[in-house]
């Protein structure tokens, strides 16, 4: 496979170079391939890198490497510069999230899973790419799927990339829309594709659900048809679908009674400081937990207490200690992520009937996510 790959990054890179000197865009490959030696579990595309530059400052930036020189096949291979710093991405929080039922996060080695793209090219938004460039190049991204072997390849922004591939590939790639945009299924070359939403986007915790049961009997029977697939996973997930549909976001606490549970957790336990509208809880030495009870909103949110508001959680310079497994804690108990904070949790979702129940029930709760924090924490 490692001359396989070899190949295809030259060929790729003196393909890419011809049109980035006439568009003048930087590009690269997501996850480094130096070391990949036999197929994997999963390939996850994506539109396009999304970030910004020159394919002249590329060549001239001592991050790349390139030495003023044309990028060469090594230039893919190597992938992203800042792939080092993952962990510490939302998105590949989120993603592997949404993998975690069908591709335990326990049993992924590093070489697993390989991020990709529909073309290298950066731009801050896809519908920034100059036209034509992105079916042009898509092919190439394509040969290194076929190349991977992966059980399963993961479109984000589904749609979308769907609609590329049925454009570049006509029938050549059959799909199958299984719950609307959420969830697309289909076929290129006999790899199977999932269409999702973006990590990026918001998912509520129906949709998560719906999303990882529906990947794990995806991966679980790959050899039915498109159409048996379809017809398995709207009978197997009825009830996700369900809860999907009818979710609503939780109605808020009373202004008054959601004042009164912050009083009393102020009055009862140890406080890093208390607001008019929040009362800060210190859980460890990096991590708060803020109760808020604001007149719009009242809810439970979770952050770093180093966390820069100009840096988001969403940020790929976002460098906060142990996000990963803090996000899967608090997916457990129902938080839903935020860009803001590592998950918020709405104060109704307690279903508590008084303020006295409610701050019982949320003192408990933090106590127990506190515990698990500080396991992971004791881990490193």
């Amino acid at each position: 496979m490692k001359e396989k790959l070899k190949f295809w990054a030259d060929k790729t890179a003196q393909a890419y170079v011809h049109l980035a000197e006439s568009n003048d865009l930087a590009f690269y490959q997501q996850t480094p391939l130096n070391d990949i030696t036999e197929p994997v579990k999963v390939v996850v595309m994506g539109i396009n890198p999304g970030s910004g530059g020159s394919y002249t400052d590329q060549k001239a930036n001592e991050v790349w490497a390139l030495n003023k020189e044309d990028a060469t096949g090594e230039h893919l291979l190597a992938g992203n510069k800042a792939w080092s710093t993952r962990g510490t991405w939302r998105f590949w929080q989120k993603t592997k999230r949404l993998l975690s039922e069908a591709f335990p996060v326990e049993r992924f080695g590093d070489n697993d899973i390989i991020y990709t793209n529909a073309t290298f090219f950066n731009t801050k938004k896809a519908n920034q790419l100059p036209k034509g460039l992105l079916e042009e190049t898509l092919p190439y991204t394509i040969d290194l799927i076929d190349i991977l072997s992966p059980q399963l390849v993961v479109a984000l922004s589904g749609s979308n990339c769907f609609g590329i591939l049925r454009a570049k590939y006509g029938n050549g790639f059959a799909q199958e829309k299984v719950f609307g945009n959420i969830l697309i299924i289909g076929r290129l070359h006999e790899l199977t594709y999932v269409g999702i939403y973006h990590p990026a986007s918001f998912y509520t915790n129906p949709q998560v659900a719906l999303v990882k049961k529906s990947i794990k009997i995806i991966k679980d029977n790959l050899a039915l048809s498109l159409s048996e697939m379809k017809e398995m996973l709207q009978k197997e997930c009825g009830s996700e679908l369900l809860a999907v549909r009818n979710y609503r976001p939780a109605p808020n606490v009373s202004y008054d009674i959601a004042q009164e549970v912050m009083h009393l957790i102020a009055n009862r336990y140890d406080v890093l400081e208390k607001k008019q509208d929040a009362v800060r809880l210190k859980v460890n030495p990096i991590c708060e937990a803020v109760v808020v009870a604001q007149k719009r909103k009242q809810h439970v949110y979770w952050r770093h207490i180093d966390y820069n508001g100009k840096i988001h959680y969403d940020n790929p310079n976002a460098n906060y200690c142990c996000t990963a497994e803090f996000l899967q804690v608090l997916g457990q108990f129902g938080y839903e992520v935020s860009a803001t904070c590592l998950g918020v949790k709405n104060m109704r979702a307690y279903n508590g009937t008084s303020a006295e129940d409610l701050c019982n029930q949320i003192m408990t709760e933090i106590k127990e996510i506190s515990a698990r924090f500080n396991e992971v924490l004791s881990s490193k």
